[in-house]
């Protein structure tokens, strides 16, 4: 909000201060500009004038968060939706809350409390996969990514994290697909492309493979896991310069010690190249 806005606002709770709107409409915007002390303060004017205001309660909560007080903003989240359980916002800070500093479980239930009330917000419906994922929840995830897929078919998170379930199904031809039409929608998507070379890899064509991983370290020569796929591929088709090279571009490049790196090394002694 721009000065006069704010001056209009303070000027608001100077007439009238003890007016619930007034003191949340300027909390609102001190916490948006950072002032979020003094947010506080008028939050908890407006809870003592008005206590059932679940917006206040919300909003409260969000002021604690940004000022790194995570207790007293759940406590304020919990009591915006104990007055309104309609809040489909104070759910959505609740369920955030949970994700962040509490239990995942208690998560998802704020989530799915969230979506009963709005059940076509697609970024909620993506969280919850990603948190089911986290929680190793795979075929729940599953049900969370085609319920994107059915409102948004271009979204590629979800093409792609469903993609990566089918192939730990060991469904390679379907996670084949999933992941090419985000290739072909985004050709410098290389997260979709890293896993197109996974899932053909698992259905052995191999030369295909080999071409998707070039396309991906070209596009991030520093990615490592990339490297050492493509040297395996190399390996198995025979191609053994090219080989030794993506296994010596590891040993050069991880971290000392590393599991990958001593895996690069043994190869690359078993090629006849010692590192």
């Amino acid at each position: 909000m721009d000065d006069q806005t704010q001056a209009e606002l303070e000027a608001a709770v100077r007439a009238k201060p003890r007016d619930p709107v007034a003191l949340r409409n300027l909390g609102c915007l001190l916490d948006g500009t950072g002032r979020h002390p003094e947010a506080i303060i008028l939050y908890r004017s407006v809870i003592g004038l008005s206590p059932g205001d679940p917006i206040a309660h919300n909003n409260l909560g969000l002021a604690y968060l940004h000022e790194g007080l995570t207790d007293a903003a759940r406590v304020a989240f919990e009591a915006a939706v104990s007055l309104d359980p309609s809040y489909a916002l104070a759910y959505l800070n609740l369920a955030e809350w949970q994700r962040l500093h509490g239990d995942p479980g208690e998560a998802e239930a704020c989530y799915r409390a969230y979506l009963r009330l709005r059940p076509t917000d697609v970024q909620v419906l993506y969280d919850l996969g990603v948190l089911q994922i986290v929680r190793g929840l795979r075929d729940q995830a599953a049900t969370c990514f085609r319920q994107v897929l059915r409102l948004q078919p271009e979204h590629p998170g979800a093409r792609i994290n469903l993609g990566a379930i089918l192939l730990r199904r060991g469904r390679a031809g379907a996670a084949v697909r999933m992941f090419a039409e985000v290739v072909s929608r985004d050709p410098g998507q290389s997260l979709a492309r890293y896993h197109l070379a996974l899932a053909l890899l698992a259905q052995r064509d191999l030369a295909a493979a080999a071409r998707e991983l070039e396309r991906v370290l070209e596009r991030e020569p520093g990615s490592l896991r990339t490297a050492s796929n493509l040297a395996r591929v190399y390996r198995e088709l025979g191609r053994i310069e090219e080989a030794r090279q993506c296994f010596q571009r590891v040993v050069e490049l991880e971290a000392e010690g590393s599991a990958r790196q001593a895996r690069a090394r043994a190869a690359l002694e078993e090629l006849g190249a010692g590192a």
